[in-house]
C-alpha cells in the first residue's frame, strides 16, 4: 500500500474531511479554519498531521453501553 502525502491541496484536504473546496476557502477567508494551512505563492496546502489532530479533538458520541 503506498504512503499518503503528507501534504494536500484544497481539493484533497476537502475530500480527506468530506467538506467542499468552497467551504475551505470560505473558512480560510473569514479565518475560521480549525487546522493550519500553508501558502506557497497563490498555492495553500495542508499537512495531514495538522487536519488528524483537528479531527482527533472532535468530539465522540455514542458507542458506550452502560
Amino acid at each position: 500500500m503506498a504512503q499518503a502525502q503528507r501534504l494536500m491541496d484544497t481539493n484533497e484536504c476537502a475530500e480527506y474531511i468530506r467538506h467542499s473546496p468552497g467551504s475551505i476557502r470560505n473558512m480560510i477567508s473569514k479565518g475560521t479554519l480549525p487546522f493550519k494551512y500553508i501558502k506557497q505563492g497563490r498555492k495553500v496546502l495542508f499537512d495531514r498531521r495538522d487536519v488528524d489532530r483537528w479531527i482527533d479533538g472532535l468530539p465522540r458520541f455514542g458507542g458506550e453501553k452502560n
